[in-house]
């Protein structure tokens, strides 16, 4: 399947996850292709297969995205969005400052 980078969130944030693009994805109903480092693992827990280590590379998770088609991604962006709904910025800033 061909998808435009619309379709889903292609994040190469390497510091801990500090950046809020994920956060806004997930906000706006988007797939996140992201390093597995951080609060990433915890925050994306509902679609692992689009997290990826860093010293691996992203292209076995570019794969998974590029496995879907644009429906399938729908459904996992909204999933994202469900559980981005459960937490407030206060939260992750909790979180963050205990990193």
């Amino acid at each position: 399947w061909l998808h435009l980078l619309s379709d889903f969130c292609l994040s190469g944030s390497g510091h801990k996850s500090r950046s809020p693009i994920e956060g806004l994805a997930m906000g706006f109903s988007k797939a996140v292709v992201a390093p597995s480092i951080g609060l990433l693992p915890f925050r994306l827990r509902t679609q692992k297969q689009f997290l990826y280590a860093p010293e691996a590379g992203l292209e076995s998770a570019l794969r998974n995205v590029m496995s879907l088609n644009r429906s399938q991604l729908e459904a996992i962006g909204e999933a994202n969005r469900q559980e981005a709904m459960k937490y407030s910025w206060d939260d992750f800033a909790l979180f963050l400052i205990h990193v």
